[in-house]
């Protein structure tokens, strides 16, 4: 049976499904449980959302003028994972290179969702409010490129 996008969603909303329980029990049971701070989560994945969709809405406007932006994706996703400490401490770059974590959004929600998951405190307010700003800005331009372009989407397919 072929695969559609429709069916991957599933497969991998059923995949998290079948997983986060165990996940939150073994959480739950071999360290300290969940701390407090963790009710800030829906806020942080609030900013995540937006990012995306902001990014999600101007790709796929710039997918229908230039049909390589698949390509430039895949190449900035692989990139990203580097750039974003993800397998690796934000402290452990060295000092010249700090910039780069400073202005890469993903890398500021991990270390928000860092704080308020293992660290049980709340994201520094300074750093959470610059990305959340960002955040928001992301998604009113990406929504605006979009509904600006949308109409001659079928002019250019």
């Amino acid at each position: 049976m072929p695969s559609t996008p429709l069916r991957d969603r599933k497969s991998a909303g059923h995949a998290c499904e079948r997983w986060a329980f165990p996940v939150l029990v073994l959480f739950i049971l071999l360290g300290d449980g969940i701390p407090l701070t963790a009710l800030a989560l829906p806020v942080i994945l609030l900013f995540q959302v937006l990012l995306t969709l902001g990014l999600g809405f101007m790709l796929c406007s710039a997918n229908v003028y230039f049909r390589d932006v698949h390509l430039f994706v895949n190449v900035a996703t692989l990139l990203g994972w580097y750039l974003t400490p993800v397998f690796y401490q934000a402290r452990a770059v060295p000092d010249g290179f700090d910039w780069v974590l400073q202005i890469n959004p993903m890398a500021q929600l991990l270390t928000a969702y860092r704080a308020v998951l293992f660290d049980g405190r709340l994201p520094d307010a300074r750093s959470f409010l610059i990305l959340a700003t960002a955040c928001v800005a992301i998604f009113f331009v990406g929504l605006s490129i979009y509904r600006r372009k949308s109409p001659l989407f079928v002019d250019e397919l």
